[in-house]
């Protein structure tokens, strides 16, 4: 999976592309997630050597209006909600 730069999730979410910004951010996490497996560790330590990203959702009603379609906004509301739910260890 492609490393997640500041300058690709700029362009992703200035064009649009927040569901494509959130899956790579979710894989980022992942894989993470897996290092703390393999390393043993509950949390990412500062001594890691890993970015720290923060993510800011302005106007979240935005993007969970009724005028997208459905399955749109079932994957962003899950991708938000993993995010929310596991982001925070990672």
């Amino acid at each position: 999976m492609p490393r997640l730069t500041e300058a690709h999730a700029l362009e992703l979410l200035q064009g649009g592309h927040a569901e494509v910004f959130l899956d790579l951010l979710r894989g980022e996490m992942v894989e993470r997630y897996e290092r703390l497996l393999d390393t043993r560790q509950r949390k990412i330590a500062r001594g890691d050597g890993l970015p720290l990203h923060v993510v800011v959702v302005d106007e979240l009603a935005f993007y969970l209006q009724t005028d997208v379609d459905t399955k749109t906004r079932r994957r962003g509301t899950g991708l938000l909600a993993d995010l929310v739910a596991r982001g925070r260890a990672a």
